[in-house]
């Protein structure tokens, strides 16, 4: 789903104001969308609505970024660190860290895996009737 939202986004800010392409791949990632979410493939006239919407959705968001609405956006900026993490995360989740990293992680953070101090303590009672001074 990500990828298919980046390419629609990426391919209208590359395309002249004036022409929407709806490519087959963008049509299966709206039928694939609809099929996950309501567990069959949508109808004709559902189908007709999906790309609908998309075009909509796509010159909405042209509309938005020529009026600079995108800048200066608290919201905007959020959202998209967020997406941004999202994506590094997941390139970050495919390569694991080599030896060397762990080493050298675990060097800079050895005080996050020490094993407490541990004290013993033994209690003597010295009854002083029975003992004295």
């Amino acid at each position: 789903m990500k990828k298919g939202f980046r390419n629609r986004m990426m391919a209208a800010v590359r395309e002249p104001a004036n022409t929407l392409t709806i490519t087959a791949a963008e049509i299966g990632w709206l039928e694939e969308s609809w099929q996950k979410r309501w567990n069959r493939a949508p109808t004709p006239a559902e189908r007709q609505g999906l790309i609908q919407e998309y075009v909509r959705e796509s010159v909405l968001y042209r509309e938005a970024l020529a009026m600079g609405l995108d800048k200066d956006d608290t919201i905007i900026q959020r959202r998209l660190a967020q997406k941004l993490e999202f994506l590094t995360q997941d390139v970050a989740d495919l390569t694991p860290p080599s030896d060397d990293d762990l080493k050298t992680y675990f060097a800079a953070h050895v005080d996050r895996y020490q094993a407490p101090d541990l004290f013993t303590f033994t209690h003597v009672f010295i009854d002083p009737d029975k003992r004295g001074d």
